[in-house]
């Protein structure tokens, strides 16, 4: 892929992680596309590097997943985002 290119993609998902800073402390995005014959794609992320991959290993262990302990008192809820 010309460098053009990659360089426009990735300044659309700063943009995208631009805005989601200013609401929470980290923030991952993964992105693909089909490109001809090729999937083409990337990880963005910024934040605390730990909070983001302790995030995804949960997503993955969970199927999709994610717990959240804000659901209910006793802390054993979980919801899909």
């Amino acid at each position: 892929m010309p460098d053009e290119f990659r360089d426009h993609d990735e300044a659309i998902v700063n943009q995208a992680l631009d805005v989601l800073m200013k609401h929470f402390d980290a923030a991952s995005v993964f992105v693909t596309r089909q490109d001809g014959d090729l999937t083409v794609g990337g990880a963005f992320g910024r934040g605390n590097w730990y909070a983001r991959k302790g995030q995804v290993v949960e997503w993955i262990e969970n199927g999709g997943a994610m717990h959240d302990d804000s659901d209910d008192d006793d802390g054993a809820g979980e919801s899909e985002r």
